[in-house]
């Protein structure tokens, strides 16, 4: 690494970071005053806005709702658990909407009576809420009139402002008015009486009383606009109320009355449930109680008629008899049938198995047996009828056999069925002796029976509207008055929540620092010029030979022997990087630019030039910039003919420019000349080359000083003749986009050995020696 970075390094880039810390800083520091009085006219603003403001007291409860889903069920008797018809659990998201329905805050105010605010308004015109209740009078309300949509905005006020032995003196819209106590006063806004209370005084009052006339109906939507319920969470059945009220006294008022209003809202919905229950159950009862005695009456008019003491008893055995003979009466004749079905395949010869009757055959194991005999022969014919033939002697032999079976089983049947047909005979005719003996009985039963069957309906009806009755009742008598538990009653804090004070003034110092910390800072944050060292981060790769002071001074020259300004020492130091930077072998032609014009690279020129002198060598100046007139008005130069008259023109030589020249402080100055017409042609001259050369010859530095290689190529068309480059990068005026441009021709490489002087720094820059001290 090169010497002159070492040094450049250890006085301006190691601690860039720091230095731009420490001019933010003192930036701010300088700043005191302006943060000082924002902070106070904010905080001023803040306590003006909260003196002006009515103040909002937050009133909260909290109650718990009988939910079942949520293990709220605090209210259910284990003795009721048997009535299911009565049973409910209230959700608590329904409840929430409920709660806050203007309905039901419409029934609260109505119920406390509430009507219109109360303020106590002082010198300053600032309202302080009163209590209506603290009030050293008492406004008995008739009625609110509504002006209409053409004056909604209007006010509808009424000032109290003193008390006479025998009227009020107040003022509706500045106009005074007279109102006598306990006599009905009837104005534009509201009907109403004012009556005098204990805390009455006569005389004026130190601060009169505004009343805003308002009706339970909007005081309703104002309240419930102002009412917020909430849960802790999804899983609770707890409620949290909050109420923001002006007069906190009226808001405990609303929230106490809001639970009460709403436990028996709940309770009255049951109860009307049960109640309208119960009447129709009675109803019911009347109506049962009228039928049945109407129908006891029928039995006893049918029995008295009839001459019959029980006829369901004698009825009922002849109904058994006959149900008896009826039952034998059937086995007989399904006997029969078997008889019959077993005879028919029998006789018939046919292939028909009669196996499966034999389990039909009841009491008769001797025909059970002949049948399985016959089919245990027909089943060997018909296999011996596969095998032999029909005249085969074991054929035959079986032949026989089944024949028997045959006669034996078609014999035993007619035996049996003629017995069979005398017993049913004789059941029959039984059946026949009961049905004659019972002939007039059944009507008689049927006639009671279908009596006896509506009476017996008529009373378990009766029994269970009696049980429903005694029920209802029951649970009517225990709904209780609060269906939700109050867990915190109404309170209300000190403090008002709205406004509230500490957040306003945090925020008022927060903001009172942040508008002038925009001010300082937020040019600069928005701004694309070069404000500090960390900006030049394009073109970090180029060495900074220094920077300049700025300075309010309009003197040219800042550097001498015997100055040790501050400015006059970076100079110093500028020179002395310089010289680090610079090689014995290259002759030292050094081409001086920026990217606009006004950044300081004549001033820069002319000093850089007299700080090479003081060390003893001869320096020349060249004005290059053709586009203006130069330093000639400023050291009032004699002649007006310069470097641009040597360029453009064949009457004006090398030597006559030479002769030409200015001694100005210990430097020669050659003087731009007269403006040429076309400055871009004559800079890419053969004539510029022959100067330098020639100068080379005679002069230790030569300091070009160019046109601004952001606005013309000037600079660019003789960058080729120099040996160095400074550019001059002066802070809060260089622009980042100027800087980019620079950059992209350092990428090029058409400026040899660049460097950066930055101008224009408000760093406060301390040097020190010994006991000398530069600042």
């Amino acid at each position: 690494m090169k010497l002159s970075n070492i040094i450049l390094e250890e006085n301006l880039d190691s601690s860039s970071t720091k230095v731009d810390f420490k001019f933010k800083l003192r930036k701010l520091l300088k700043a005191w005053p302006l943060f000082l009085s924002s902070i106070v006219l904010v905080l001023s603003l803040v306590y003006v806005y909260i003196y002006y403001s009515i103040p909002y007291y937050s009133v909260n409860n909290s109650i718990m709702l009988r939910d079942v889903t949520k293990g709220a069920d605090f209210l259910e008797n284990p003795v009721f658990e048997g009535l299911n018809e009565f049973k409910s659990s209230n959700t608590v998201d329904n409840e929430v909407d409920v709660i806050q329905s203007g309905i039901l805050m419409r029934e609260v105010v109505n119920e406390l009576g509430l009507y219109n605010d109360y303020f106590y308004v002082n010198s300053l015109n600032k309202k302080n809420p009163v209590f209506y209740k603290h009030l050293p009078f008492t406004v008995e309300m008739i009625e609110v009139y509504s002006l209409g949509a053409n004056a909604s905005d209007e006010k509808r006020e009424m000032r109290v402002v003193e008390f006479k032995e025998n009227y009020v003196i107040a003022e509706i819209n500045d106009e005074p008015i007279m109102i006598k106590p306990n006599e009905t006063f009837d104005s534009r806004y509201a009907k109403f009486k004012i009556l005098f209370n204990e805390r009455t005084k006569v005389g004026e009052l130190e601060e009169p009383i505004l009343v805003e006339f308002k009706s339970p109906d909007e005081l309703a939507g104002i309240f419930s606009g102002r009412l917020d319920v909430d849960t802790k969470d999804k899983n609770s059945s707890v409620l949290y109320i909050s109420l923001l009220e002006t007069a906190p006294e009226r808001g405990v008022l609303v929230l106490d009355k809001l639970v009460d209003q709403y436990n028996e809202q709940l309770s009255e919905d049951k109860k009307e449930v049960a109640r309208k229950s119960l009447e129709f159950i009675n109803n019911q009862i009347d109506l049962t109680l009228a039928e049945l005695n109407e129908m006891e009456q029928d039995i006893e008019r049918f029995k008295n008629t009839q001459n019959v003491v029980d006829v369901q008893s004698d009825t009922k055995v002849y109904q058994e008899n006959f149900i008896r003979n009826n039952r034998e009466i059937s086995d007989l004749e399904n006997q029969i049938d078997i008889y019959n079905s077993v005879q028919s395949v029998v006789s018939s010869n046919s292939s028909g198995d009669i196996s499966g009757l034999s389990s039909l055959i009841k009491d008769d194991p001797y025909l059970s047996t002949t049948m399985t005999e016959y089919q245990d022969a027909k089943s060997k014919v018909a296999e011996y009828q596969k095998s032999i033939m029909p005249d085969n002697p074991l054929m035959v032999k079986q032949m026989s056999i089944l024949n028997a079976a045959r006669d034996n089983i078609i014999n035993h049947i007619a035996t049996n069925k003629k017995q069979l047909e005398i017993t049913l005979k004789n059941l029959r005719n039984e059946n026949q002796q009961f049905q004659n003996k019972s002939t007039s009985a059944p009507q008689l039963e049927r006639q009671y029976e279908a009596i006896s069957r509506d009476v017996g309906i008529k009373k378990d009806h009766y029994l269970y509207l009696i049980q429903k009755k005694e029920e209802t009742a029951l649970f009517l008598a225990s709904v209780p008055s609060n269906q939700a538990k109050v867990i915190e009653s109404a309170s209300f804090g000190y403090v008002p929540t709205k406004p509230y004070p500490p957040v306003l003034y945090l925020a008022g110092m927060f903001f009172g620092f942040t508008i002038p910390f925009l001010y300082v800072f937020g040019g600069s944050l928005l701004s694309d010029k070069i404000v500090v060292r960390s900006d030049l981060s394009s073109v970090s790769q180029i060495d900074v030979l220094g920077e300049i002071s700025f300075l309010k001074s309009k003197e040219l020259f800042v550097i001498n022997y015997k100055n040790n300004t501050p400015v006059s020492e970076q100079f110093r130091l500028i020179r002395s990087n310089f010289n680090y930077k610079l090689d014995d072998n290259i002759s030292k032609v050094v081409m001086v630019t920026s990217s606009v014009s006004g950044e300081g690279k004549t001033f820069f020129s002319i000093n850089f030039a007299k700080s090479l002198s003081m060390v003893g060598k001869s320096v020349a100046v060249l004005e290059y910039d053709l586009r203006k007139k130069g330093l000639k008005d400023e050291f009032k130069f004699k002649s007006n003919k310069g470097i641009s008259n040597y360029l453009s023109t064949s009457d004006f030589s090398l030597k006559d420019l030479l002769d030409s020249r200015n001694e100005v402080n210990g430097i020669t100055i050659f003087q731009v000349g007269n403006i040429p017409e076309n400055p871009s042609e004559i800079m890419h001259s053969e004539k510029n080359e022959k100067l330098i050369a020639k100068l080379k010859e005679e002069f230790d530095y030569i300091i070009i000083d160019t046109a601004p290689m952001g606005l013309v190529a000037d600079a660019l068309a003789i960058a080729d003749i120099v040996d160095y480059s400074i550019f001059i990068v002066r802070y809060d005026y260089t622009s980042k986009k100027n800087l980019d441009y620079f950059s992209d021709v350092l990428k090029s490489n058409r400026l040899k050995n660049p460097m950066i002087v930055i101008n224009g720094s408000k760093n406060s820059v301390k040097y020190a020696y010994g006991n000398y001290a530069y600042k």
